[in-house]
């Protein structure tokens, strides 16, 4: 089963029961993909119509703190996420909008030599081929980059790209 959805929450298993609560309660049918501390993969119907039922509907009084959408997730190389970004951004990045390249999480590695990149060259690497243009502040769209290890999946990039409307954030809202 593939996730496409990661939810942060605060620490601790009364506030991961009270999330999934939450989860249920708004988007009715939630599959739990993987766990870790704080942090939920999930498989919905719909990530983006989720985030958008989230934001809406969630109540102040929340453990829940981020919902990301994910497009894809592969390998923790930057060859693959570079290839996979390549690949889709033409069409879900419009010409005229601005965009960011955000990796968290763990570090991405060289397909090459199994060397750790630096979050830095990663950056850069994976941009090299976008033609669009770049602005760390004033941007509309994001390519987020979320490297984890998961029990499921072993270690993986999930990688979103996204309006940057669709990066859930209860400090945001």
């Amino acid at each position: 089963m593939k996730a496409n959805l990661i939810v942060s929450h605060e620490p601790s298993y009364y506030n991961y029961r009270w999330t999934l609560d939450q989860l249920k309660d708004l988007l009715g049918s939630v599959k739990i993909v993987d766990v870790a501390p704080s942090r939920i993969l999930l498989n919905v119907d719909d990530p983006y119509k989720a985030i958008d039922i989230i934001r809406e509907h969630l109540p102040e009084d929340t453990p829940i703190l981020r919902v990301i959408p994910i497009d894809e997730i592969v390998e923790p190389y930057v060859e693959s996420v570079a290839e996979y970004v390549w690949s889709v951004y033409e069409s879900k990045i419009p010409e005229d909008a601005k965009y960011r390249i955000t990796i968290e999480g763990r570090h991405l590695y060289w397909r090459s030599n199994s060397m750790l990149a630096h979050t830095r060259d990663a950056i850069e690497y994976i941009a090299s081929k976008v033609n669009r243009r770049v602005s760390l502040e004033d941007y509309s769209w994001i390519i987020y980059i979320r490297v984890m290890k998961t029990r499921s999946l072993g270690e993986v990039a999930a990688i979103a790209i996204t309006s940057a409307k669709y990066i859930f954030s209860k400090s945001k809202r």
